[in-house]
């Protein structure tokens, strides 16, 4: 059963707009990357932040996006490293989309990459990766072999493991998910939660670690493969926001945007008539409360400062998959296709 919140108690929620405006423009400083895909980033701090993306690529920056370090990984060429998570400033791991799914970690920013798991199944398809701490990590990918494949580490991750079969809630027929911008995945504290996607998009959600696991409905659309959650994020234990759409049909903003207030249990579907279409990734900026969130899509990149009620666009008509505030909320990065972008956010 689909349960939505009363409009009226969503009204009061999250109708408090904050007192700061939005700025009346963001100035994006492009990088152009003709040869790359770019789905992945995790900032570090202001000044440092990686990505990873198409032909085994990554890379990151340690002066606010004015140089950027890119490489390969020879062992992934031709693979789309889709899942990246960032320990420290030069620990990092990636994790290929699709078959064979190879894991990578490096622990001295690149320059050597440890083979740390693999799935050579032809049907594997791996879509995010997030860390809840130093030690613990999880990754997550479309239903196989009987369920969905969440890997679990427990020692920083060198050594990763299935969950097994009869631990996860049984998945829908044509449930998948993802691997848009690596934000279908959100840690905080000892939860996690995981937004599906396709012709069925609902919640995984653990509240240890991921040892036990339940599963809430959502009303986002799921009317397609194409179509459902793409990316989330959750401000506390509580509140939290997906966002996703059709990506066969971008213009459209038909049941796009979803909101809780419960932990994920029941949501609330956002229909201000400022609300952007298609957007593969949302996150709320840090420093900024409950109230400043920002997404990209197509079209472009937008923000909201009463908690995802209204909008304002920017950078509009362009194409970005993902985006990645630094952890003060100052500096902003940016991936898409053949391209990165960095802005900042001015008190």
């Amino acid at each position: 059963m689909k349960i939505i919140a009363p409009a009226l108690f969503a009204l009061l929620l999250f109708a408090c707009r904050s007192e700061t405006p939005l700025p009346d423009s963001l100035e994006v400083n492009e990088i152009d990357l003709p040869n790359l895909s770019i789905r992945a980033l995790n900032a570090v701090d202001d000044n440092s932040c990686w990505f990873s993306g198409s032909n085994g690529s990554f890379g990151y920056t340690r002066d606010g996006g004015l140089l950027w370090s890119i490489d390969s990984i020879p062992e992934a060429k031709g693979m789309e490293l889709r899942s990246l998570a960032v320990l420290n400033d030069s620990t990092a791991f990636v994790l290929s989309a699709g078959s064979p799914a190879l894991l990578f970690k490096t622990p001295n920013y690149g320059e050597k990459w440890t083979l740390v798991f693999e799935d050579r199944s032809e049907e594997v398809f791996f879509d995010s990766m997030k860390f809840w701490d130093n030690l613990q990590g999880i990754a997550f990918g479309d239903p196989n072999n009987g369920c969905f494949p969440i890997l679990i580490t427990r020692d920083g991750g060198n050594s990763w493991n299935r969950v097994p079969c009869d631990n996860l809630p049984i998945y829908v027929e044509g449930e998948g998910a993802f691997a848009a911008s690596n934000t279908n995945i959100k840690c905080f504290g000892s939860h996690v939660w995981i937004i599906t996607g396709s012709n069925s998009s609902r919640i995984l959600h653990s509240q240890d670690y991921g040892r036990t696991w339940e599963i809430f409905e959502t009303p986002i659309i799921q009317s397609s493969e194409m179509s459902g959650g793409f990316g989330m994020d959750m401000y506390d234990d509580k509140k939290g926001i997906v966002i996703g759409g059709d990506w066969e049909n971008p213009e459209s903003k038909e049941d796009n945007l979803i909101r809780t207030s419960d932990g994920g249990k029941n949501w609330s579907i956002v229909n201000h008539e400022s609300r952007p279409g298609f957007q593969s990734c949302v996150q709320y900026i840090p420093g900024k409360g409950s109230d400043w969130l920002v997404s990209v899509g197509y079209p472009g990149l937008h923000m909201s400062n009463d908690g995802g009620t209204s909008w304002r666009a920017y950078e509009d008509q362009k194409l970005w998959f993902a985006v990645e505030m630094s952890p003060s909320g100052k500096r902003g990065f940016l991936s898409g296709h053949k391209k990165l972008g960095v802005f900042s956010l001015i008190e």
